[in-house]
């Protein structure tokens, strides 16, 4: 959807998102997602800020705006903007939880592979964008920690999204094992 977002004078209803950018009446009406798209905002008591660097060259003048205030970047600020991307869910059926782990950990290897060959985001608020995934779209859209748990310098400091790459792997197979 790369032109999602570049017409707010036709918002109306931002009763759920509280978006500058989209109107909650493109939220799907299953209530899982108006539910989510509100409890994110209420648990890290802001809207979700989503910044992806707009592709640079010699011919590119980025200048913050009301629409843009970050330089450089495009600014995104409701869930739908990575959740109203396309993909390819799966899933799996195993026989127990230990080959469900030992799965999840050969998928993880693979799945920036197909991340990369399925490439087809380049444009979100019709500018180019420095990378071709949606990957770091939809993981800060789904962002719900608070500024305490995102600064580096709290104590409740949580390093990663929860929609963020995987820090180790799950099975206790011997190769995968420290």
């Amino acid at each position: 959807m790369p032109f999602l977002g570049t017409q707010p004078d036709l918002i109306r209803q931002t009763d759920i998102s509280n978006s500058r950018f989209i109107d909650d009446r493109i939220i799907s009406k299953h209530p899982r997602f108006p539910s989510l798209t509100r409890n994110i905002r209420t648990r890290r008591e802001s809207n979700v800020e989503i910044k992806i660097p707009v592709y640079q060259d010699e011919l590119t003048e980025y200048k913050p705006s009301p629409e843009e205030p970050f330089s450089g970047f495009v600014y995104m600020d409701a869930m739908a903007f990575g959740m109203g991307m396309c993909c390819l869910q799966t899933t799996y059926l195993t026989k127990n939880l230990s080959h469900a782990r030992y799965l999840y950990d050969q998928l993880s290897i693979i799945s920036p592979l197909f991340m990369a060959i399925s490439a087809g985001t380049p444009f979100a608020k019709g500018k180019l964008l420095a990378t071709d995934t949606r990957w770091d779209i939809i993981a800060a859209g789904v962002d719900d920690r608070t500024a305490r748990e995102s600064d580096p310098k709290s104590a409740e400091y949580i390093p990663k999204s929860r929609y963020s790459s995987i820090s180790q792997y799950l099975s206790t197979v011997e190769w995968n094992l420290p």
